[in-house]
Parts: C-alpha cells; sequence; structure tokens
C-alpha cells in the first residue's frame, strides 16, 4: 500500500488525535479532562472473542531459530540475540521480495487479491470470511515460531518468552511482507487471557465494541495507561512514542489478541506508508497498565539480504524512557538492533539492557536445529 503525502499527515494527525491529552496553560499541564465511558453497542454479544488460537504455530527449526544471551554481572548489563534465516519456512509470497519490488507485486501480481480476499483490507480495515478467523487461513495469517528463556534469564532481564512472526500478507497498518520479533514479558498463559472481539482478525474492534474485562484491559480508549505526573505525557516509554489506540477517523487500532496494545514513534510509519519499507521498525507492547513486550518488525527482504545485496545490514536505535519507573521497570532495553550477516544468511535481532537482578555471569545458546542445550529452556507451541 502506498499512500500520498497528504494521506501520510492525514494519518499521522489522525492517531496522535485520538488520544486526547490534556492542554497546557502558561507553561503548566491541566489536569486530564475527565473522559465519559464509552457506551456499549447494543449489538455485543461475549461468545466471539478471539484470542491465541488467531496465531498459527510454526516448528522453530523451519527458520532455524538460534537464541544467545549474555548476562554480566560486572558492569550489570544484558545482550540478548534471537536470530533466523527463512530458508526452509515453505511460507507464501514472503520469499519472493528483492529490493526492486520490494512487496512481490511484479513476481506475484495476484498477492494483492487473495490477500484481500482473505481479509487484509481494504484499507487499514480487515474483513475476515465470516464463520472463520485469521488463524486457519493460509495466506492473510501470522506463522510464529517460539522460544522460552531460561529461568536465569527472566529473572535477569524479564523476558519469559520469544517470537518470531513471519506475516506473508502483512498487516494492514504494515502492509507489506514482514517479519515481527516478539520479546515477551508474559508467557503462553498469560497470553491466552488476553482476549477481544475482532471479528475474527489480528486487530480487536473499538473499546465501544469489547464486552468482558480482558477486552477492556487492552485499553485502546486510552484509559488507564501509565502517564507521567503531569498527566498529559506516557511514561515508561521514550520520547514522542504514542499509543496506536481507537483511531475513530480511521476505525482501527493497533491492539491484538494474545499480545496486547501497540505503539511507536509515529513518523517511523511514513516511509512505510510511502512504499519504503526497509528500516526496520521499533515498537512496545502494553495492556492492563503493564508494559509486556519489546517488537520490532523487519521487512522480508532484509532477511534475504535484499538491504544491500551481497553485503551486511546493520541498524540500530538508542532508546531514554521518560517518567521512567525503574522500580517496576529495571530492564527496559536502552539499545535495539537488527543485523544481517550475508555469510550465515542469518538475521540477528538483539536488545541490550541493564539488570538489577545478577547473582552471577553467564553465556547461553540455544539452536533450534540442533535442540535445546542443558543450560537453556525449550520452544513453546
Amino acid at each position: 500500500m502506498k499512500l500520498s503525502r497528504a494521506a501520510i499527515v492525514l494519518f499521522t494527525t489522525a492517531i496522535l488525535a485520538s488520544g486526547v491529552k490534556a492542554q497546557t496553560k502558561k507553561g503548566k499541564p491541566t489536569k486530564k479532562p475527565a473522559t465519559a465511558k464509552p457506551t456499549k453497542s447494543p449489538t455485543v454479544v461475549c461468545n466471539d472473542e478471539s484470542g491465541y488460537e488467531v496465531w498459527r504455530t510454526l516448528p522453530p527449526t523451519d527458520a532455524k531459530v538460534k537464541f544467545e544471551s549474555k548476562v554480566d554481572c560486572d558492569t550489570k548489563t544484558y545482550t540478548l540475540k534471537f536470530s533466523f534465516a527463512p530458508d526452509d519456512m515453505n511460507l507464501p509470497f514472503i520469499q519472493n521480495i528483492t529490493r526492486v519490488d520490494p512487496n512481490g507485486a511484479i513476481a506475484l501480481p495476484e498477492k494483492a487479491e487473495i490477500c484481500l480476499k482473505e481479509g487484509m483490507g481494504p484499507g487499514l480495515q480487515e474483513n475476515v470470511p465470516a464463520g472463520t478467523h485469521v488463524g486457519l487461513q493460509e495466506h492473510y495469517a501470522i506463522f510464529v515460531a517460539g522460544y522460552k528463556t531460561s529461568k536465569r534469564v527472566q529473572e535477569a532481564t524479564g523476558f519469559k518468552e520469544l517470537t518470531l512472526a513471519a506475516a506473508p500478507c502483512g498487516t494492514p497498518f504494515q502492509a507489506y511482507s514482514h517479519y515481527g520479533i516478539y520479546f515477551h514479558n508474559v508467557d503462553t498463559e498469560a497470553r491466552k487471557k488476553m482476549v477481544c472481539r475482532s471479528k475474527g482478525g489480528y486487530f480487536c474492534e473499538s473499546a465501544i465494541e469489547q464486552c468482558s474485562k480482558a477486552g477492556n484491559r487492552f485499553q485502546t480508549d486510552f484509559q488507564g495507561i501509565e502517564m507521567c505526573d503531569d498527566g498529559v505525557t506516557y511514561a515508561n516509554v521514550p520520547p514522542n512514542f504514542s499509543w496506536a489506540g481507537d483511531i475513530p477517523a480511521i476505525g482501527a487500532n493497533a491492539a491484538m489478541p494474545a499480545v496486547g496494545l501497540h505503539g511507536m514513534d509515529f513518523p517511523d510509519l511514513g516511509p512505510i506508508f510511502s512504499g519504503n519499507f526497509e528500516a526496520p521498525l521499533p515498537m512496545m507492547v502494553q495492556y492492563d497498565s503493564n508494559i509486556v513486550s519489546q517488537f520490532v518488525a523487519v521487512w522480508a527482504g532484509t532477511a534475504l539480504g535484499q538491504n544491500n545485496p551481497g553485503n551486511d545490514f546493520n541498524w540500530s536505535r538508542d532508546f531514554a524512557y521518560q517518567c521512567h519507573n525503574k522500580v517496576k521497570y529495571p530492564s527496559l532495553p536502552v539499545k535495539k538492533s537488527v543485523d544481517y550477516i550475508a555469510m550465515e544468511g542469518r538475521t540477528y535481532i538483539t536488545m541490550t539492557g541493564p539488570t538489577s537482578k545478577c547473582k552471577k555471569s553467564f553465556s547461553e545458546m540455544w539452536d533450534s536445529t540442533s535442540g535445546p542445550s542443558s543450560k537453556a529452556s525449550k520452544f513453546f507451541d
């Protein structure tokens, strides 16, 4: 999907305007205005929520997943590397990506029609065929391979599970073939309780359509999301960061069943909506007033060496956090990196951050193609 500059400006403005913030007067923030609770739609029924079933599982061996961790008690830091190689994944669309054909539209002219038929679009909407859900589809589907970290990695970093999510069609917000890499602070059992009404799609309906406590905990109406003391600024996130809750002008949000509500620096979407997918897209995820995941979206071409054909590709970004509650969140990453190593044909996603719970320095390595090591945990379904 390629939008005009005017459309990009309209989209970004709508997102930023959707999360109503208190205005300042004479340099001082006013109190956050009271917001009436949304009136529930009379059509709401609570027997059609979506959850973990919308994600299709993929054996980690298919993606040649590896996980490397290093925790250093002397420097009080951690480095976590989650890597994959897509050679044997055998998924539709996602291998037909090149620098000159960044979404496979030339190689696969039928792609757009197939993805639309299965529910991606039009525009930023989802229209999954009635009586089904995205977890049963072949193209507009997200295939996940996961890994459960060891107890000592969890204690030192807070990350309990890692997930590689392959999206052949992409999603309405990221309408290009890509991979999403999640570093979860919650486990599978907790994620299975994160359900919402989504009409069988990957994105929750608006807050007014939710009918359970679990659905309301996505907080797409922005109510209860962690804020700084000024009541204006989001807390525990980087500067210029916004949560992608309900956007009335567009009728969409970025809350996903079994994952949470995504947020980002929205200008990062500008290149994507202009048709340039090459730069990774870093995000954070929250649910029920808690940060639950760190996330990086990677163009499918990156994993095929198409950013810089024949050569390595390196991207990184440093992060600081406003109104950071270091007691609640002692290990938020200070750097996210994406590296493609041409000689290996492997893509590495790295999180680096501080640790306040380090008893003894250690390193771990797990390779899905050779099975779990004695010092690591195992992948999950």
